[in-house]
């Protein structure tokens, strides 16, 4: 009997992509890989958080399933440099992103179930947001319900899904109400603004938890695109690798 030969297969390829990193709190300690041209993770670089929205550009070139880790100096007496990495979060990005926006949050359930932080990305592309559109996505878990209202218009109702939701024309101005229906207190507002979306602008409201617990209020962040140019650049020099 005959033994078939194996055949050595190739590695999937790399993906490539740009990315931002946007949080409600402000994190800290988290990186991501940088690989070499085999997939070997070689060393790693930080991102860094912004309060007022969201993060420079950062470029990633690695396997498909991109991976966050906090990472803590542990010297050894073979070696002093060694490090240790505990993955916090993670998402597999398909193959025909280009630019994502990468949206953190407390996983609730941790250490229970899950890892330290909720991760979901955004594609920027711009087919995906019309200009003088907003979409709305919300981190969290909840339903609400609401309005948008362009002056001297009637409101047009929606409900606002986990998730990213259909764009909605802002255009050149509209008032976004959204609430929650409780049993006790019927009808109860989280969000209430006025947003001036421009013809050629697009925009990403981001809803993020309350901050304070037992608050109605939910978090948000106002994202207006297109993010990319010169004053967005990370430096691109590969770090000094950690192993």
């Amino acid at each position: 009997m005959g033994v078939t030969p194996l055949i050595a297969q190739e590695p999937p390829p790399l993906q490539e992509f740009d990315f931002y990193v946007v949080s409600s709190p402000r994190f800290h300690n988290i990186r991501f890989g940088v690989f070499d041209d085999d997939g070997k993770l070689v060393s790693s670089k930080p991102t860094g958080f912004r309060s007022s929205g969201r993060s420079l550009r950062y470029s990633y070139k690695g396997p498909q399933k991109i991976v966050f880790f906090e990472e803590e100096h542990v010297p050894t007496a073979d070696n002093p440099d060694a490090v240790k990495r505990t993955m916090v979060a993670t998402t597999r990005i398909p193959s025909n992103m280009e630019e994502v926006l990468f949206l953190f949050s407390n996983n609730p359930n941790f250490p229970e179930k899950g890892l330290k932080y909720k991760l979901q990305g955004v594609n920027l592309a711009e087919g995906n947001i019309p200009q003088g559109h907003v979409t709305i996505f919300n981190t969290m878990d909840t339903e609400f319900q609401g309005g948008v209202q362009k002056t001297k218009q009637k409101a047009n109702l929606l409900t606002i899904t986990p998730g990213a939701n259909p764009s909605i024309s802002f255009y050149p101005e509209a008032s976004l109400l959204l609430g929650v229906n409780t049993e006790d207190k019927g009808f109860v507002q989280v969000y209430k603004e006025t947003i001036t979306c421009e013809s050629h602008e697009r925009m990403l409201l981001i809803l993020f938890p309350p901050r304070f617990p037992g608050s109605m209020n939910v978090g948000s962040k106002l994202i207006r695109l297109p993010l990319s140019g010169p004053e967005d650049e990370e430096d691109s020099r590969t770090p000094k690798s950690k192993n």
